[in-house]
Formats: structure tokens, C-alpha cells, sequence
């Protein structure tokens, strides 16, 4: 074969050869090739590795034929422990020839001890795609957390810490101890002071029922001798009054208003009389207690 013709046969199979990889490629012109199965599902970890109680945006794709399954009719299922979920899911759909396909995606965050870095990095719950009475399980990708301090840190014991973590010594305007030990004073002085108020009420009190009981008994003895005056002359009846209205005059309870009757009774121009002296004597015990 002449290298005329050589040239020629390479050119025609070059184009049969892209001619059926269109063809492949294009699928019949129907916008996208059919899948495999009813549903498919993928799933993906935008950032990995990640930091301790970053955000961490997870992606669930989920290809349907529409020629099977309506879309409509798919739940996605899952929880993602010992992640929580930020917000609600972000789900938008895209429709491409006979398939549908419906997108999520989810923001986690962690801040629990069990989203600590370690080897291997940290599982999720598998993602489970409901259709009808089939279900599709998918595994997540392990989001591989890290630690903020550098290996060649941790080594130093001990670490290098950014922020102060010592407690700062203490200050006081005043020193515990004199504080403490004028505040016991003071209680001290306080209670010497309560004790003496106290001490004065009592000898108060004390020279207080000291004279109610003198007056009681001075009181006592007038209203004895006015009622024995009743007997007598007018002459014994007027000093018996006049003593009674001498001692009524330092009555400390309501037996002062009393004293001018028992005077105007006593040098009252009349001789006192004998009911008048009577009469006043039973209002006297009415209105003063007399032992």
C-alpha cells in the first residue's frame, strides 16, 4: 500500500472512531444517560480536615429517573451525631433529560468532647434515601478533625499557652486581716453597747415599778383613810380628801385627772359629804389599779 492511501484510511477511521465517541457521548439526544438504578446516591464533606467545632458543610446528591420514580416521592433520612445540624437543610433540584436531580446540603457544627481530633477522623450516620418501599444507604465521607496546636507545641511541657491561664495574685484596698480585726472590734464595741442599753433599761425599768409599787401603796393607804373618814367628822373627812388629792397629783397613770375633784371636794366651800367621798373613792378604783 502506497503511503497515498495509507493517509486516507487512517483519516476515515479517525472519523468513524469520534463519530461513534459522539454518538456515545450524546446518548441519543435524550440530555443525559440513563442510570444504572432508580435512585443513586453520593455524598461529600466540603472542608476536610476541619478544626475543633468548626463548621462543616456536608452534600447529599441524590440522581433519580423520573421514568421510574417521581421525584416527589423521595425522603432523605439521617442524622449526623455527634455532629448537630446549623439551620435547616439547603435543598435545590435539577432536572437534566429523564433524570432529576435533588441536592442538600447541610451545615454541622460539634462542640462536644467526642469531636475531638482522633485517628481515623469521626463516622456519621449513614444517609438513608426512602423511595416508595426501597431504601438506598449511603456512607459519609469521615470528617477529619485536627488540633489548633501544633504537634512541636504539645511537646513542650508545658505548652505554650496564648492566653494567661494563671490566676493573677490578689489585691485589696483594705488587708484581710486588719479588716477582719477592725470588724470584730466594731461587733465587739457594738455588743458592749447593746449590753449597756440594755443594763439602763432594766434599772429604768426597775426605778419604774419602784414607784408604781410607793405610789400604789401611798395610794392605798389615802383610800383607806378617805373610807374611814366616811365615819367621821367633816374636819377628818377634808384631810383625808386633801391627802388623797396630794397623792393622785403624781399619779403616773390615768389617776392625775382625777386629783382637782378630790381637791374641790376637800376645801370646797360645802362640808364634803359622805356619798360625794364615796362616789369619788369607787371612781378612784375604778380608773387606777391599787394593790
Amino acid at each position: 500500500m502506497s503511503r497515498g492511501r495509507l493517509l486516507v484510511v487512517t483519516a476515515i477511521a479517525a472519523v468513524c472512531v469520534g463519530s461513534l465517541v459522539l454518538v456515545a457521548t450524546l446518548g441519543g439526544g435524550d440530555g443525559a444517560p440513563a442510570p444504572r438504578r432508580d435512585v443513586t446516591v453520593s455524598t461529600s464533606i466540603a472542608t476536610s480536615p476541619v478544626f475543633f467545632g468548626d463548621l462543616v458543610t456536608a452534600r447529599a446528591e441524590v440522581l433519580v429517573d423520573r421514568g421510574r420514580i417521581d421525584p416527589d416521592d423521595v425522603r432523605i433520612e439521617g442524622g449526623f451525631a455527634p455532629y448537630s445540624l446549623i439551620g435547616r437543610p439547603r435543598e435545590s433540584r435539577t432536572d437534566s433529560g429523564r433524570l432529576t436531580s435533588i441536592d442538600v446540603r447541610y451545615t454541622l457544627q460539634c462542640l462536644v468532647e467526642a469531636c475531638l481530633p482522633k485517628p481515623g477522623g469521626i463516622a456519621l450516620p449513614k444517609l438513608r434515601v426512602r423511595s416508595g418501599s426501597s431504601t438506598v444507604s449511603a456512607d459519609w465521607p469521615r470528617i477529619d478533625v485536627v488540633s489548633r496546636i501544633a504537634p512541636a507545641a504539645l511537646a513542650i511541657d508545658p505548652p505554650p499557652w496564648r492566653q494567661q491561664i494563671a490566676l493573677p495574685a490578689a489585691s485589696y484596698r483594705l488587708e484581710p486581716g486588719k479588716f477582719a480585726a477592725a470588724l470584730t472590734l466594731a461587733a465587739a464595741l457594738l455588743a458592749l453597747g447593746a449590753f449597756a442599753l440594755l443594763g439602763r433599761e432594766v434599772v429604768r425599768r426597775r426605778r419604774l415599778l419602784v414607784d408604781r409599787a410607793r405610789f400604789r401603796s401611798a395610794l392605798a393607804r389615802a383610800l383607806d383613810l378617805a373610807r374611814a373618814s366616811a365615819a367621821r367628822g367633816p374636819d377628818d373627812r377634808r384631810r383625808a380628801l386633801a391627802l388623797l388629792a396630794r397623792v393622785l397629783a403624781f399619779d403616773p397613770n390615768g389617776g392625775r385627772r382625777l386629783a382637782p375633784a378630790a381637791a374641790r371636794l376637800a376645801w370646797g366651800r360645802s362640808e364634803p359629804s359622805t356619798t360625794g367621798l364615796e362616789t369619788l373613792v369607787d371612781e378612784i378604783e375604778r380608773t387606777v389599779r391599787v394593790r
